[in-house]
Parts: C-alpha cells; sequence; structure tokens
C-alpha cells in the first residue's frame, strides 16, 4: 500500500492482516504519552477487523448518552450558588429590620391600648397557725380590687405615612382615639368582697398602654364631664405594662358614671386593642389599603377598598374571659395583656399595616422553587441538542445555568429600589435577551435562541403567577411539571434515540421535532 502524503493521507476504512504493519507506520516512532490512550482505543476495536468509522460513532454515542447525568450534576451545582442568594436574601431582609426598629423605637413601635381600670386597695385579714407555738396569728394580706368598665369603646381615624432610613422603610401612623367608658355601682356582697377593707381614698382609673411614647400628648380624660387629674405619685396598681393613672374622688364608686377622653397616639405597623370589659367596641377607619386583620376576635364588619379600610369589633367579656371585678395580688397583671409575643396578642384586636408587597419573602420563595425552573431551561437545551445534532459543551450549559442564577440576584438588587413586578421582569427580560443570544451562536441558529428564550420566558412567566398565588402554588407546580414531562414526550415520540449521537463533522440534515 502506498503511503501518501502527510496532507493527503486516507487511514483505510477497515483493517486487514495485509494493512496492520502499515497503519503503524504511519505513527510516530516514540508517541508522546497523548497518543498511548489513542494507541489503544485504536489496536482494541481495529486490529480486530472493526469499521473505522462505525466503531468512532459508537464511541460518540457513548460519551452522548453520558450528557444527561454531566447536566444534573451541573444542576445540582447550581445550588451552591443558589445557597449564597439565599443567605443574601435573609440578611437584606435583618438589615431591614433592624433599619425598621430604629425608626419604630422613637413612635413607641407596635401601638398597644391595653385598657381601662378602677384599682381600690384591698386588705385582707388571714389567720393561720404559728407551727412554732401552735397559736393562732393574723396575717395582713394587701391585694387589689379590679373593676373593669360595663361598656368600654375606642373609635379612631387613623393616618398613615412612611419613615425611610436609607433605602428602607416603614409604615407608621398617627391618630386620635375617642375613648368612653361606663362604670356601673358594684354590688359588693355578690362578690365576697367586704367594703369596709376596701380603701375607697386611694381608688384610682389607670389607662393601660404598651409603651408611653405611643403618645403625642398627655390623655385628658375625664369623670362624667370633670377632668381627672393624673396621678404622679407611687402606687401598687401594677397591673399593665405601662399605666397612666389618675386620682378618682372617693365618692365616685357609689354610683354609675363614665369615663370619657380623647388619646392621641402615634405607633408603626400594627395596632393592638385589649377588650378589657364586659362590653367592648372598637371602630377604626384609614386611608390604609392594605390593613391585615389578626388577633382573636374576627370583625363584626369590614371594609376595604383602594381608598382605605373601615372595621368594627364587638366583643363580649365572656368571649374575652373578663370578670366584671375580681381580687387580684398586687403583683398580679391582667392575664390578657401579658404580650410577650405575638402568640399572646390572640386575646386582642389587631390591625397590621403591611407593606403590599414583601420583596424579601417573594424572593426566598423563588430560590424555593429555583431548582425546578433551572432545570427547564436545560431541558430545552438538551432537546435542541438531539434535534440539531450541535455538541453543546458542559460548560455552555454551565454560563447558561449561571446567568439564569443571576436572575435572583437581580430581582434582589433591584427590588430594593422599585416595585418588585417591576425588578422581576426587567431581570427577566435582561437574562432571556443574553441567553438569546449564547443560545443563537451555540446552535447556529436564531429560531432555537428563540425557542429557548420563550421556554424561558414562559417558566419565569409561570413562576410569577405561582408567587402571586400561594394558596395554590403546590397545585400550579404539579401541573407545570406534568405539562412539561408530556411535552417532552410528546415531541419526542418518533424520535429514535439510539442513532441521535452523530459526529459533528459526519451529521445527519437537522430534524425538525415531530407535531
Amino acid at each position: 500500500m502506498q503511503r501518501n502524503s502527510k496532507n493527503s493521507k486516507r487511514y483505510p476504512q477497515r483493517f486487514t492482516s495485509e494493512t496492520r504493519l502499515e497503519f503503524i507506520k504511519f505513527l510516530p516512532l516514540k508517541a508522546p504519552s497523548v497518543y498511548s490512550s489513542s494507541l489503544k482505543f485504536y489496536f482494541k476495536f481495529y486490529l480486530k477487523g472493526e469499521p473505522l468509522l462505525n466503531s468512532t460513532k459508537n464511541a460518540i454515542r457513548g460519551a452522548f448518552w453520558t450528557k444527561p447525568f454531566i447536566v444534573l450534576v451541573l444542576l445540582l451545582l447550581l445550588l451552591i450558588p443558589l445557597s449564597f442568594i439565599d443567605n443574601l436574601t435573609y440578611s437584606r431582609s435583618e438589615t431591614k429590620q433592624l433599619a425598621q426598629d430604629s425608626i419604630l423605637t422613637p413612635v413607641g413601635g407596635e401601638l398597644q391600648i391595653q385598657g381601662l381600670a378602677i384599682v381600690v386597695p384591698y386588705a385582707e385579714i388571714i389567720e393561720a397557725i404559728d407551727k412554732s407555738n401552735n397559736e393562732l396569728v393574723k396575717r395582713r394580706v394587701e391585694k387589689n380590687f379590679i373593676i373593669v368598665p360595663k361598656n368600654y369603646s375606642l373609635a379612631a381615624e387613623i393616618d398613615p405615612t412612611y419613615l425611610k432610613r436609607g433605602i428602607f422603610r416603614v409604615p407608621i401612623y398617627n391618630g386620635d382615639f375617642a375613648l368612653k367608658a361606663d362604670f356601673e355601682a358594684i354590688n359588693y356582697t355578690e362578690l365576697g368582697v367586704d367594703p369596709a377593707r376596701l380603701n375607697f381614698d386611694e381608688a384610682v382609673l389607670v389607662l393601660g398602654v404598651g409603651n408611653q411614647k405611643s403618645f403625642t400628648a398627655s390623655p385628658a380624660l375625664s369623670l362624667n364631664g370633670k377632668e381627672l387629674k393624673q396621678y404622679h405619685g407611687n402606687t401598687e396598681a401594677k397591673i399593665f405594662d405601662r399605666s397612666l393613672i389618675y386620682k378618682l374622688p372617693a365618692s365616685a364608686l357609689s354610683s354609675d358614671f363614665s369615663i370619657s377622653g380623647t388619646l392621641k397616639i402615634q405607633g408603626g405597623e400594627a395596632l393592638h386593642l385589649a377588650p378589657i370589659a364586659q362590653n367592648s367596641r372598637f371602630e377604626i377607619s384609614s386611608t390604609w389599603a392594605s390593613p391585615s386583620f389578626g388577633g382573636g376576635f374576627i370583625a363584626k364588619s369590614r371594609e376595604v377598598s383602594a381608598s382605605g379600610f373601615k372595621a368594627s369589633w364587638e366583643v363580649t367579656g365572656l368571649a374575652a374571659g373578663i370578670a366584671p371585678a375580681w381580687l387580684a395580688d398586687q403583683d398580679d397583671r391582667v392575664a390578657m395583656t401579658n404580650w410577650r409575643s405575638n402568640d399572646d396578642r390572640n386575646d386582642a384586636v389587631s390591625i397590621g399595616f403591611i407593606e403590599p408587597v414583601n420583596n424579601y419573602s417573594l424572593i426566598k420563595r423563588c430560590t424555593d422553587y429555583a431548582l425546578l425552573f433551572l432545570a427547564v431551561p436545560f431541558l430545552a437545551i438538551f432537546l435542541c441538542e438531539v434535534y440539531t445534532h450541535e455538541r453543546i459543551h458542559p460548560i455552555q450549559y454551565l454560563l447558561i445555568g449561571l446567568e439564569d442564577v443571576v436572575f435572583y440576584l437581580l430581582v434582589l438588587s433591584l427590588s430594593e429600589h422599585m416595585g418588585f413586578a417591576l425588578s422581576y421582569a426587567a431581570s427577566a427580560i435582561a437574562v432571556s435577551a443574553i441567553v438569546f443570544f449564547y443560545a443563537s451562536a451555540i446552535f447556529k441558529g436564531a429560531r432555537w435562541g428563540i425557542f429557548i428564550t420563550c421556554v424561558q420566558l414562559v417558566s419565569y412567566a409561570i413562576l410569577y403567577v405561582i408567587l402571586n398565588s400561594e394558596d395554590y402554588a403546590l397545585l400550579m407546580g404539579s401541573l407545570m411539571i406534568f405539562a412539561v414531562i408530556s411535552l417532552v414526550m410528546y415531541f419526542t415520540r418518533k424520535l429514535d434515540w439510539y442513532d441521535t449521537a452523530i459526529p459533528s463533522g459526519e451529521k445527519k440534515q437537522e430534524q425538525e421535532p415531530e407535531i
């Protein structure tokens, strides 16, 4: 067999015993290490008489079917930068909370009006046996006799606004609460209380609040139209977190009377009203368009519109677990106003002045679904690779995946300066545009870039719908997975998977998906 020039060599299609020695002559005498694996490959397949082209195709097909596993590994590796974005979201949320706390502290935080009650000192004599000398001794114990209103009402018009600290803001509000409380004369005998042990001269009216910074002016309360003076001396009436105390005339408790006044208050994010009365009524209205009604009692009526809301509550003492009057130790507090956590406020009426969209919680949910929405574009690229017979390197998969991960980072950063919907749309368009140009280049055709971009945009649109439909998120996610798998099965139903890997130098004519 005659040797051709170096530039015009043609290797035989089949090795025979006559051509094996001639084939070896083509190899360098001192083959570098890079040829060692090639020598094993050729001698394994071709010295046995195996066709060169068919064996090469089989080897390439074997390499092709490792691609799905490589793509799966890349997909799992992308969870690493996604976890960084998740941690960054949490960190930014904490930074926002610190900024909001610095705004809320000067205005008293969330407003808590814990109620109105009368406290009368009560001296109880307790008899006990002194075990040391076996004698009967008497001990005086100081208690408080607490009386709550028969009817208690608060009505307010809340004026909300925003205060900013850096790029973060928090809703705060001001308002005037019209307070009215009706007390009735107490039948001490029915309650088992000896009136002689009550010190009516030290009776006080106590207004409970969570933080005295909530008042923008000293509350002016009046008894039957006569103004009460605020008491600044020491008292054992510690039934609320913070208290404003007013001295009552000794004769006031002998008959029915009313307390009225105006509370000029401020606060932020939410307000909580405790129904400490036999009958409580609250009426709140505001221009805030996105209130959150919480607590342990449902509003009797409420109207919410773009111009604001109006709501009212009616709570009985039976529902609130409040008696008309009771004896308590001096250190005892009203149980339903012992608010140490949000769960404790289930005995109150609560209104939250929440922002319509919490971008950090939405981004957190985005990253929760990220693996699914990263897999869909990868699947589209793989199908394009199958139909076009273009060999896409794993690095190219990785670059497109990283661009998809950057989408979540863009949404996070942009949403701190503009609305979530606008930042989401801008990020989706920007990432999809880059993916379009890159996919068009690697597949050598704009139509495949358009296909991958459309898949990406549709997946972003579905994710946005899921984010805004929290109650139906599981259903929509399940339907999406079902639809994706069904479409893949439909478009590949006539595809010969055993003949999909063709060497790029000898590829078939580009196939069209079967419709």
